[in-house]
């Protein structure tokens, strides 16, 4: 259970900071593979399968993609989220990385957040800040500043870490004689570790987390399955959440639109959001065994599998917009913090047992019967125009 917890804490930390980033002064890159040879002189924000940064970046970067290398230095904030990372250049401020494997090579100048499978910090490296590590192995070395919070199930440190360590290990834990910890050290593992002598100044408290044999494999399925259930809770929330920045910067005034026809009918828009889930498949079944109605068919099962996702983002902001009074002026960061919100708390919700797929399911038809009522009001100003 406390592992399960410092993975959770590791995991919402590294996404509450994912998520909460600044647009304004920014370039945007974006294909398959980018690379970066130029100086950037602003924040900059990149998305891509393989990316190498090769210049340095005057500002935050932020990146997501499938492989990651960073050999320029970042002089602001660091954040990745990627299936392998490798970062040899320098930081000057914090740093989050979430991915599979995990490299750092160079130093950060504040403190250090990462999750993954396979954490690797170089002898070389300078940790200006603290460390907050969740993963399945890691080999820390370098120097690290402040304290060292970690779980990880076999971990070799042979870091200088300047303040306490905080430390709970699987299966293994192992602390080289060229380490040095000048506060206290606090670890858990199935059995005590060897600390040569001289390398922690600080008190040593040790507590057992062998689990009885018995009753091993059953509480390693119940780890697994909470955390695949916290992954793909995520990445419901992160993909919906992509989707939701995109539209905002394309339909900056389609979020208050929908919103405030959506409140003037709610039950209306619920009624309406439920008859197009169910009318439209229906619909198109039967029209796939006519010959005309074939094409017809398929475009209608495009829209509707387009419109779930669509129908969740402004239920959601719906919803938030009910609880936080909106503004005058429709302001990109303000909108995205009610949308951050909205869909948080749907996410959230889905995971309360029983009411939790009423709730999911009840946002997603008020949303969808939204839009349906915006564009018939839309359709009713045009024929009123064409009339006069």
């Amino acid at each position: 259970m406390k592992k399960t917890l410092l993975a959770c804490v590791v995991a919402s930390l590294l996404i509450a900071t994912i998520i909460a980033v600044p647009a304004y002064a920014a370039n945007f890159q974006t294909g398959e593979s980018v690379t970066v040879q130029s100086p950037v002189t602003d924040d900059l924000y990149i998305a891509g399968q393989n990316i190498v940064v090769s210049q340095d970046v005057t500002g935050d970067l932020y990146v997501a993609g499938m492989s990651v290398q960073i050999n320029a230095n970042v002089s602001g904030d660091l954040t990745v989220v990627a299936q392998t990372i490798t970062i040899n250049g320098n930081v000057g401020d914090d740093t989050k990385l979430l991915g599979e494997s995990i490299s750092l090579n160079g130093s950060v100048g504040d403190d250090l957040m990462t999750g993954g499978s396979g954490l690797n910090i170089s002898a070389t490296s300078t940790i200006g800040g603290t460390i907050y590590a969740f993963s399945n192995t890691a080999d820390i070395g370098g120097v690290i500043t402040g304290d060292l919070k970690i779980f990880a199930d076999s971990l070799s440190l042979s870091a200088q870490v300047g303040g306490d360590a905080e430390i709970d290990s699987g299966t293994s834990l192992s602390i080289a004689d060229t380490a040095k910890i000048n506060g206290g050290l606090t670890y858990s593992s199935p059995k005590e570790s060897e600390i040569p002598t001289g390398v922690v100044l600080g008190e040593v408290a040790y507590t057992s987390n062998l689990v009885p044999e018995v009753d091993l494999q059953k509480n390693e399925r119940s780890i697994q399955d909470v955390m695949s259930g916290v992954v793909s809770q995520v990445s419901k929330f992160l993909g919906l959440l992509f989707i939701g920045f995109i539209m905002l910067i394309g339909l900056p005034y389609s979020f208050k639109t929908v919103s405030e026809t959506t409140k003037a009918s709610p039950l209306k828009a619920l009624w309406y959001g439920l008859l197009f889930v169910i009318a439209v498949p229906v619909l198109s079944f039967f029209l796939i065994f006519t010959i005309i109605g074939l094409k017809f068919a398929g475009i209608m099962m495009v829209i509707w599998l387009v419109v779930w996702p669509f129908g969740k983002i402004y239920g959601s902001y719906y919803v938030m917009r009910l609880l936080i009074k909106p503004s005058k002026e429709v302001k990109f960061w303000r909108e995205f913090g009610v949308l951050t919100l909205g869909l948080f708390a749907l996410v959230v919700a889905r995971m309360i047992p029983f009411v939790g797929w009423i709730v999911w399911w009840g946002v997603t038809f008020v949303g969808i019967g939204g839009l349906l009522l915006l564009k018939f009001k839309v359709l009713e100003m045009l024929r009123g125009k064409k009339m006069v």
